[in-house]
């Protein structure tokens, strides 16, 4: 595994941990998405030319379908 994606990795396990934290504390689970959804957008708007913006919104949404769901202990 590269370096990049062993980075990767350990991101999408502190963004879990920080998921399920929330969730176990009885926090809305649409709020919680509400604000990793925005927080994303707002990181994307921030990096990204507009045009690449974009791009990225319309890859978000051709990918819909394709969405599991969140698996987490805290949700069974």
């Amino acid at each position: 595994m590269s370096k990049e994606d062993r980075n990767l990795e350990d991101i999408y396990n502190e963004v879990v941990l920080v998921i399920e934290k929330l969730l176990n504390q009885e926090h809305d689970p649409l709020a919680v998405a509400a604000v990793f959804a925005s927080q994303a957008l707002g990181l994307y708007k921030t990096v990204l030319s507009d045009k690449d913006y974009n791009t990225m919104v319309d890859s978000i949404v051709d990918k819909k379908d394709r969405v599991q769901p969140f698996e987490s202990r805290s949700l069974h």
